[in-house]
């Protein structure tokens, strides 16, 4: 009977061992897709703020082609 209850605990011992190695590839994973995140995060807010910084310069250039729109309008008294 000590014999089974030896093979029992044995037994359970490499079920939690099996399980632990589990979790921790599971976390593993986790982690890596963590940091995964954080690196599409940091470039979708660089890239958010390369657009803000745009966003002046994008304006003046509507201005100006409307600007521009205006000025030909004038000139040749056609209207484009």
């Amino acid at each position: 009977q000590a014999a089974s209850l030896g093979k029992r605990w044995q037994k359970a011992l490499d079920e939690l061992q099996a399980r632990k190695e589990r979790l921790t590839q599971a976390l593993a994973h986790w982690e890596a897709l963590s940091q995964s995140l954080a690196r599409a995060r940091a470039t979708m807010e660089a890239r958010e703020h390369d657009l803000a910084a745009m966003q002046p310069r994008l304006l003046d250039v509507a201005a100006s082609e409307e600007a521009l729109q205006s000025l030909l309008s004038q000139v040749t008294s056609d209207p484009l």
